[in-house]
């Protein structure tokens, strides 16, 4: 019996210490959601669902382990610029430690504007519209300044990984147009084609027409990236697309990507990386729209919202589906494939795809 009672003491001992050590070991999980959807009248940009979109990434995040207590919001008035910048020190900077998660999520408008620094190809900044930002170039008056543009975004989160330190993680979601060619559609849009800058500086522009950018970083060198945490950054659309939104229900409408990111989450294997996360929301939004074709940048090979890196495979996205029976995929002859080739389809696109019929209409 007194052995049987050491036995039980010692699994109980144990027991807490595994408790204990599970408590102070596990990875904190932070996130800042940002919606501007109410924007002002004066500022003549349309409203969106942004804040529906707040509430679905943040209904995501709990499920997927996150405590309601370590995600920030900040919505409509809230979200000027200086908003953002503080909520992002407050929120992320100032409560991450080494070895954390953290989550920055941005849904609205989003613009180009006169590229105050000369560093980028096409001679525009991409740029997030918070709500105090007014939609058309005014000499003297509106020239930009209230908007966040990718240079200052890419400092402000520069802090939130030399935190997070090299055992971090940083993952950056944005639901905005980093610009547009043109409104197309009868979707609502999540940005414009109008530039913020005057009339010689678009006329320089369309003179010496370059393409290229993206919204945060460069790409980061091994020396750049020393002691920082790996950042993933998923983009609704690329540089030179607008953005939509997802209208379901009557109250059913989010940001297409957000719409589509929450989907994808629910059904991830514990195993995939942010590469398949975002081949899963490409998919989804083309069953929509092929107007708008999310990107990616970083470790994309990262498991997603875990620690660790999955080796790269060799394998194909599906691009669009005909019908049942003819699909097109991003590969062809240069690739190995011939008229006899035999190919397999991976579960978690294939059966979800053939799951839901609206995804065939």
């Amino acid at each position: 019996m007194l052995t049987q009672t050491k036995t039980l003491k010692y699994h109980l001992l144990f027991l807490c210490n595994f408790l204990v050590c599970l408590a102070f070991c596990q990875t904190n999980r932070h996130a800042l959601l940002v919606g501007v959807g109410d924007y002002p009248t004066e500022s003549q940009w349309a409203a969106l669902s942004s804040n529906q979109d707040v509430i679905l990434l943040k209904n995501t995040l709990i499920r997927q382990g996150f405590k309601e207590t370590a995600i920030a919001t900040l919505t409509d008035k809230e979200a000027t610029k200086n908003g953002i910048l503080e909520a992002i020190q407050t929120a992320l900077t100032n409560k991450v430690a080494a070895g954390d998660l953290a989550i920055f999520h941005f849904s609205g408008h989003g613009q180009q504007v006169w590229d105050q620094d000369k560093d980028e190809i096409d001679g525009l900044d991409e740029a997030l519209v918070p709500y105090d930002s007014p939609k058309y170039f005014e000499k003297g008056i509106n020239e930009g300044a209230a908007l966040l543009r990718d240079d200052e975004l890419g400092k402000a989160l520069l802090k939130v990984r030399q935190k997070l330190g090299a055992s971090g993680h940083l993952l950056v979601l944005i639901d905005a147009c980093h610009s547009g060619t043109s409104t197309r559609g009868r979707r609502v849009a999540r940005g414009t084609d109008i530039v913020m800058a005057d009339s010689l500086y678009l006329q320089q522009l369309e003179e010496n027409k370059a393409d290229g950018n993206s919204l945060i970083t460069e790409t980061d060198t091994d020396e750049d990236t020393a002691g920082l945490a790996p950042m993933v950054s998923l983009f609704s659309s690329s540089p030179h697309q607008l953005s939509y939104e997802y209208q379901g229900g009557e109250d059913d409408h989010y940001g297409l990507f957000s719409h589509a990111f929450s989907q994808a989450m629910e059904s991830l294997p514990t195993d995939a990386t942010y590469l398949m996360l975002l081949d899963k929301i490409k998919l989804e939004i083309s069953a929509v729209t092929h107007q708008q074709t999310p990107q990616g940048e970083g470790q994309l090979d990262r498991l997603v919202l875990k620690d660790g890196i999955r080796p790269s495979q060799q394998y194909c996205s599906v691009l669009d589906v005909i019908n049942s029976n003819l699909l097109v995929i991003n590969a062809g002859a240069l690739q190995g494939f011939t008229k006899d080739s035999k190919v397999a389809f991976y579960p978690m696109l294939w059966t979800e795809l053939f799951q839901d019929d609206a995804v065939l209409r």
